[in-house]
């Protein structure tokens, strides 16, 4: 019997939201890198690859073989060949954004249907891109990014926004070792910032409005969470002062329990 041929379908694109808290400066930095082809040829944009990529694996008789890499995979490949990241550069593993595909319409990428798996990838303060002339630091809220990566951008905004001192995974990895409410504020600061413009734009509904940075809940979920112990106003790294300028007395320290 002929086996029927396979229909036509979109290609698979595993895309990451590279992003890291610097307490030195103030704010979430986003990692992007430069594309070397069309379209958006020298465009800063988020680390992508098709997935696909064959690498080596036995066969069940021990004889060589290939298999189709993960989507984990492809995201780590994603990562060091755009931005020079490698594994050892992400604090805490990936984490899930969603699956993005063209509105109605409208493709995400001119070149065909594509869907994106997306994960974030929270990067470690020494990660250092070695290439500063294709590896761009921008501050979260920059927006103009080719194809959809503004949208899967203002997603990890509402995933932070919901998420963090709720997921002890993500916590721990945004967070620093040790870090003061002003850290806190800063953070969801830029995730709220963030979703403002996008939901202005049309990009996210309404109902993705972010609450006050300054909320006192988010005071009370930090001190009910069991994750951390409060400690005295002293410094916490050589950067300290930065995040705090301009807000009057030192703030207490937290620390991992």
């Amino acid at each position: 019997m002929t086996p029927a041929a396979l229909p036509e379908q979109p290609l698979i694109a595993v895309d990451v939201v590279p992003i890291r808290y610097s307490r030195k400066r103030g704010f979430v930095e986003l990692f992007t890198g430069r594309r070397l082809f069309e379209p958006a040829l020298g465009k800063p944009a988020l680390p992508g690859v098709l997935l696909g990529q064959k690498l080596p694996h036995p066969m069940r008789d021990g004889t060589p073989g290939e298999r189709i890499e993960s989507t984990r995979e492809a995201a780590y490949r994603a990562l060091r060949t755009k931005i020079g990241a490698g594994g050892t550069s992400v604090r805490g593993g990936l984490f899930d954004i969603g699956i993005f595909e063209g509105l109605p319409g409208d493709l995400r990428d001119p070149r065909g249907d594509t869907i994106s798996i997306a994960r974030l990838a929270v990067l470690k303060d020494n990660f250092a891109p070695g290439d500063d002339e294709q590896t761009k630091i921008s501050p979260f809220a920059a927006t103009g990014l080719p194809f959809d990566h503004d949208r899967i951008v203002d997603a990890v905004a509402v995933l932070i926004d919901q998420r963090l001192l709720v997921d002890r995974d993500l916590t721990n990895a945004l967070l620093p070792d040790a870090f003061t409410l002003g850290d806190i504020q800063a953070i969801y600061g830029d995730m709220g910032a963030r979703i403002t413009k996008a939901i202005q734009a049309k990009r996210l509904p309404v109902s993705a409005r972010p609450t006050d940075p300054a909320d006192s809940l988010r005071v009370r979920r930090l001190e009910r969470t069991g994750w951390f112990e409060k400690g005295p106003a002293e410094p916490v790294g050589a950067d300290d002062e930065a995040p705090r300028k301009g807000r009057g007395r030192p703030q207490a320290t937290w620390r991992w329990a």
